[in-house]
Order: structure tokens, then sequence, then C-alpha cells
């Protein structure tokens, strides 16, 4: 299908007109209007077509989330976490469903100089939760972490605990 039209189209027709190539029918009239339709505490179904596996803390307001075009994990604020960047505090390379834990796998920390290194410093834990509770994810950065690295790394403890 091909939908043509102009900027102008149909706003010089009179009341009545018969409708012309190129003119949009106004709103709602082949469409139901389902917005009228919501209700308060009504239920509905959400679908979107590009999903984010992430968690949020609210303590230090940063989200561990997966970044799919690179299979990573990473701990960032919210304008890289909302716009899918590979940009934030540390990463670690992992599946969608659950990020590793550190005993699994090092998690990389940004030291300078366009160079990252897998640190044990760095402590993820996924402890076990009750059923229908919420899955946790637990960060923990070692005292002295920064400065262990260097002048150069950037890491704040403050956004990864």
């Amino acid at each position: 299908h091909r939908l043509e039209t102009t900027r102008g189209a149909g706003s010089a027709r009179t009341p009545g007109a018969v409708a012309q190539l190129g003119d949009i029918a106004k709103p709602y009239t082949h469409v139901s209007d389902w917005r009228s339709q919501l209700r308060r505490d009504m239920m509905i179904e959400m679908l979107q077509e590009e999903t984010q596996h992430h968690y949020y803390c609210s303590e230090n307001e940063t989200y561990l989330h997966f970044v799919q075009s690179h299979n990573e994990w990473w701990v960032s604020d919210y304008a890289e976490f909302k716009s899918h960047k590979r940009h934030g505090y540390i990463n670690v390379v992992g599946v969608p469903e659950q990020p590793p834990p550190s005993k699994k796998k090092l998690w990389e920390i940004y030291v300078g100089a366009r160079i990252w290194k897998d640190t044990d410093k760095v402590t993820v834990t996924i402890p076990e939760v009750e059923k229908g509770e919420a899955e946790k994810i637990v960060l923990q950065a070692a005292e002295g972490i920064k400065e262990s690295y260097g002048a150069h790394c950037t890491i704040n403890p403050a956004k990864v605990t």
C-alpha cells in the first residue's frame, strides 16, 4: 500500500463534500478510540518490540542493564540505560536472562587510557528469593577500589554498591 497526501489536503473542503484523493480521514472514523475506553484500575496488556533486561537501584539511581548488541551487562546512569549504550561504571559479558555472579566471571572496570580491567574488587551475588518475590542482584565495591587502580580509574564506588 502507498499513502499519498499533501500538507493542505482537505483544508479548503466545504462540509458534506466528497473525499478527494490524498485526503486523510478524521480521527477514529475507521478505528475505535481505545483511549476513551480506558478506565481506572483496568488491566491492559502492553506489547513492546524492544525490551531491555534491567535492574534498578533506587539508593544510588543506577541501572544494571543488558546491552543486546554486545551481550554485555552494564551498571549505568539513566541516560545510558535508556539509550542502550555501552557506557557506565562496570560491565561484564553475559546472557540476557541474568548477569553472571562474580564467582563465575570477573567484571570489568575502567582504569583509564581506554583500558578496561577484570577486577576481583567488585562482588556480584544473586541471593535466593522466595517464590513471588522480585529477583535481586547485590553489587559491592571493595574499600579502596579506586585507589588500587591508580589516578585514572574513573569508578565511582557509590554508584556500584
